[in-house]
This record gives C-alpha cells, structure tokens and sequence, in this order.
C-alpha cells in the first residue's frame, strides 16, 4: 500500500506545479478531497482476512465475501459448500463482510461439541449481534448470553416435552 500512497503524493505534487489560475485551483481541490475520501474509505472500511481462521475462497480485499454472496442469494447454501469444498474442508472457515465482521462456520463435530457444550458459558453473542437483532428476535433465547439463556431454554423446554407434543403431532398427522 504504501507504494500506491507515494504514487498518488508524485502525483498530487506534479499536479499542485501545472496550477495556473482558479479553476485549476478548484479542480485540484477537488482530486485531493477525492482521494483523501477514497483513501480514509479504503483504510477504515476495507476488510482483511481473519487472523486465526482459514479464509474462505473469493474474497476480495475491499468488500470480503458481500460481493459474492449477494451475487449467489439464491443459492447461497449450496455456493457457500462449493466454498468450504474448494478450501478443503477446513474445521473452521470465516467469511467476511463489506467491514471487518466475520461469520464463522464451525465444521468439525469436535469444536462444535466445545463451543455448545464443553465451554459454552465462554463463548457469547456479545453487543453487537444483540442490538442487531433484538428488534427482530427480541431479547429471548435466540439473542441473550449463557445465563439469560439458561433461564430461556429451561422455560422453553418444558413447551417441547414428548407429553406436550404428542397429542399435537397425532392431531396434525391425522389432519394431513
């Protein structure tokens, strides 16, 4: 990057020597806050490959993953295994967004049971994901963190128990 930074300074200061009058003045200005918008853009927003996780295939330094996701919205199930097939199988593979926000896919049965099960209470959505869905999901069992989550799930279950479900699937089988 910084060759391209020296190369736009070459630039800008070759330009600054043709000024003439005020319209070469104006139209300078208006390069500089240009660049300097590109440039402020490209260092804040520009994603980057994860640190610890394998990177899945076509990213693209600028927009991640966005890009090409949206491009396969309708079979973005079946385009994402292309993707995990293509880095081969890793155990876990990020994606990224148009920033610097990652999805994790955890692949391996093994980490899988570590995440959920093992060390669950250390793993949290945390604020962000929280506040982005808590208008959609609320703050139920979907968005909270291991203790509001405990208490979630252990009201919940007691909706799902065989005795609670099996006249209502024997009801909906003889309906169907």
């Amino acid at each position: 990057m910084s060759e391209l930074l020296v190369k736009l300074v070459n630039l800008f200061k070759s330009a600054v020597l043709k000024v003439r009058n005020i319209k070469d003045i104006k139209r300078l200005l208006k390069w500089a806050v240009g660049i300097s918008m590109i440039l402020i853009w490209y260092f804040k927003f520009k994603t980057r490959p994860h640190d610890n996780i394998v990177t899945l295939p076509d990213w693209h330094p600028l927009f991640g993953h966005f890009v090409t996701i949206t491009s396969h919205f309708e079979d973005v199930i079946q385009y994402t295994y292309e993707l995990v097939k293509r880095a081969d199988f890793p155990k876990c593979g990020a994606m990224s967004g148009y920033r610097r926000l990652y999805g994790v896919m955890i692949l391996d049965p093994e980490i899988a049971k570590y995440v959920f099960d093992t060390k669950f209470e250390s793993f949290k959505k945390g604020d962000r994901i929280q506040m982005e869905l808590e208008e959609m999901l609320g703050d139920g069992i979907f968005t909270s963190d291991p203790p509001t989550w405990k208490f979630h799930r252990k009201i919940a279950s007691r909706m799902f128990s065989m005795r609670n479900l099996k006249s209502y699937m024997f009801e909906c089988t003889v309906e169907h």
